[in-house]
């Protein structure tokens, strides 16, 4: 058995498409997916609410579909 720890600095929540190809937010492709929190919750939490979560999350599959290259 291994174990793996890692400590974070800093994280930089701003490139969504490279979030978006490595298939982060795949739930499916996660073995306990339905835990994890989606970017809105996130981004809702980071922003003390003053960013609404889940309109963010609604709106993600259009913004997709409309600027990812």
């Amino acid at each position: 058995m291994s174990i793996l720890r890692i400590s974070v600095n800093s994280v930089f929540f701003q490139c969504r498409r490279a979030v978006i190809r490595g298939g982060l937010w795949n739930r499916r492709a996660l073995s306990r997916g339905d835990n994890l929190p989606g970017a809105g919750v996130i981004l809702r939490t980071l922003s003390q609410a003053a960013i609404d979560g889940d309109a963010y999350d609604q709106a993600l599959p259009q913004r997709i579909a409309d600027t990812l290259h």
